[in-house]
C-alpha cells in the first residue's frame, strides 16, 4: 500500500515535469493582466541593447561633449568683448579716477568701461586646434561603433546560447517520455513475472534520473535567458522570453583570411581608431610648433566717467570725457624655459607610437581573423561529425527502444545505448552552437550587420 502511494506522488511529480514545458515554450508567459508576452527576436534584443546600454549611451554623452568642444575651438577665433562700471564713494585725500587730480573732498565718481579682444594670429594655433577636435568628434563616433560592436557581439553569443540551451530540453523532454513508456512496460512484464523487481528499480531510477535531467535543463535555459535580460538592462519587474527558432546548420562560404582582412580593415571602428589617433597625433605636433612663432593680438576699448568735483551734469561729463582707444599687441617667445622644445619632442614621439599602435593593430585584427577562420572551418567539420554521430545514436537508440520493449535487449545493454545517444546528442548541440556563432561572427564582420541568414 505504501509502495502504491509513492508511485502515485512519484507520476504526479513527473507529470508536473512534463506539463511545466509548457512554461519552458513560454517563460515568464503572462503579465499580472494575463496579457500574452511577445517573444524577443535577436534583432529586438539588439535594437533593445543598442538603445538601452549604459556603456553605449556613455559613449553617445562622450561624443555629445566632443561636438561641444569642437564648437568651442570654433567660437575662439570670436573677439572677447567685457564691460565694467565702477561707482566710488570716499572722504579725505584722494586722486580724482576722471581727473587724476589730488582732492581733499567728499568724492562720488562713476567710471564705465568696454573693451576688446581679438587674436589676430598665433602660430596657426586656432586652426590646429580646430582641426584636431574635428577629428577628436570622429574618433568619439568610432568609439561609438565599436561600443555597439561589443555590445551586438556579446548580445547574439548570449541569444543563441539561449537557442541552444531550449533544444536540449527538447531532447530531455523526448528521453523521459520514452523512459515513462520503458518503466510502463517494465511495469507489466513485472506483474507476469518475466522482470525482476531488481530490474525494475532499475527502470524507475533511468526515469527519476531522466527527470532530473529535464528539470536541470529547464534551469539552464531559465538561467540563461535571465542572463540575456540582465544583459540588456531590461528592468526586473519587465516580462521577457525569446523567439524558439532553431540553429542553422548550413555552410556558408568562409573566405580566406587574406581575403576578409583586405575587405574589412577599412571599415572596423578599431582600424579606424589607430589611424585616427595618429591624425590626431600630427595635429598636436603642429599645436606644439605654434609656441614657437609670435602671436599678435588686436585690442581696442572705450572708458567715460563721472565725478562730482566737476561742474558739469552727469551726461556732459560722460559726453566730455569719453576716450576709445585701440593697440596691437605682439608677444614674441624669446625664452619658455625649453617647454615649446619638450611639447614638439614628445608630440614627435607621441606619432612614432601611434604608428606602432597602427601595426599592432592590423597584425591582432589579422591574427583574429586567422583563428576565426581557422576555428569556424573546424567547427563545420565538427558539426558534420557530430550530426552523423547523434543519428546513427538515434537510430541506435530507437532500436534499442523497440527490442527493450520486446524483451530481447537487456536493461545494461540498453543503458548504454542510452547514455551514449544522449551523449552524443549534447556534442551535436554544442557543435550546432559553436558553429552557428562563427557564421555569425564572420558575418557581422563582413557587414557590420545582423541578418538572418543563420536562422531559420
Amino acid at each position: 500500500m505504501k509502495n502504491e502511494i509513492a508511485m502515485k506522488i512519484f507520476f504526479a511529480m513527473l507529470m508536473a515535469v512534463l506539463l511545466g514545458k509548457s512554461s519552458i515554450a513560454q517563460p515568464f508567459s503572462q503579465s499580472a493582466d494575463r496579457q500574452p508576452l511577445r517573444e524577443w527576436s535577436l534583432e529586438d534584443c539588439i535594437q533593445y541593447a543598442i538603445l538601452n546600454n549604459v556603456q553605449l549611451n556613455q559613449s553617445k554623452l562622450d561624443l555629445s561633449i566632443a561636438e561641444n568642444n569642437l564648437q568651442q575651438a570654433k567660437n575662439n577665433r570670436l573677439p572677447v568683448l567685457a564691460a565694467n562700471t565702477v561707482q566710488q564713494h570716499s572722504t579725505g585725500r584722494t586722486i580724482d579716477p576722471i581727473t587724476s587730480d589730488f582732492i581733499n573732498t567728499r568724492l562720488r565718481s562713476t567710471s564705465l568701461a568696454a573693451f576688446a579682444n581679438i587674436t589676430l594670429w598665433n602660430g596657426g594655433y586656432l586652426k590646429n586646434d580646430i582641426d584636431k577636435n574635428k577629428l577628436i568628434l570622429v574618433q568619439n563616433q568610432f568609439f561609438v561603433d565599436r561600443a555597439k560592436n561589443d555590445i551586438v557581439l556579446t548580445t547574439i553569443q548570449a541569444y543563441m546560447t539561449a537557442l541552444n540551451l531550449y533544444e536540449g530540453i527538447a531532447i530531455a523532454e523526448k528521453t523521459i517520455a520514452n523512459a515513462l513508456e520503458q518503466y510502463r512496460t517494465a511495469k507489466g512484464r513485472h506483474a507476469v513475472g518475466t522482470l525482476s523487481s531488481i530490474d525494475l528499480s532499475t527502470y524507475k531510477a533511468q526515469l527519476s534520473t531522466d527527470t532530473l535531467t529535464l528539470i536541470n535543463a529547464e534551469n539552464k535555459y531559465r538561467s540563461q535567458v535571465l542572463q540575456l535580460k540582465q544583459l540588456l538592462e531590461i528592468p526586473p519587474d519587465s516580462t521577457f522570453d525569446i523567439q524558439k527558432i532553431a540553429l542553422q546548420e548550413e555552410m556558408y562560404p568562409i573566405p580566406a583570411a587574406a581575403e576578409l582582412y583586405s575587405e574589412i580593415k577599412n571599415h572596423m571602428p578599431e582600424t579606424k581608431l589607430s589611424r585616427l589617433d595618429l591624425h590626431i597625433k600630427e595635429t598636436e605636433l603642429k599645436l606644439a610648433k605654434s609656441g614657437y612663432y609670435p602671436k599678435l593680438s588686436l585690442r581696442g576699448g572705450m572708458t567715460t566717467g563721472y565725478t562730482n568735483t566737476q561742474f558739469f551734469g552727469f551726461a556732459n561729463q560722460l559726453q566730455n570725457n569719453f576716450s576709445p582707444n585701440v593697440s596691437l599687441d605682439i608677444t614674441i617667445p624669446i625664452f619658455t624655459q625649453f617647454t615649446n622644445r619638450t611639447n614638439v619632442k614628445n608630440a614627435k614621439l607621441a606619432i612614432q607610437r601611434a604608428t606602432l599602435d597602427i601595426k599592432k593593430q592590423d597584425r591582432e585584427l589579422y591574427s583574429t581573423l586567422e583563428s576565426v577562420i581557422q576555428e569556424a572551418r573546424s567547427a563545420h567539420a565538427q558539426l558534420n561529425a557530430a550530426r552523423d554521430a547523434e543519428q546513427a545514436a538515434a537510430l541506435s537508440y530507437q532500436l534499442a527502444n523497440r527490442k527493450n520493449s520486446l524483451g530481447a535487449l537487456s536493461l545494461g545493454e540498453f543503458i548504454v545505448i542510452k547514455n551514449e545517444y544522449l551523449n552524443a546528442a549534447d556534442k551535436y548541440l554544442q557543435a550546432k552552437l559553436t558553429f552557428a556563432l562563427y557564421q555569425k561572427l564572420i558575418s557581422f564582420y563582413q557587414t557590420q550587420t545582423i541578418t538572418d541568414q543563420n536562422e531559420r
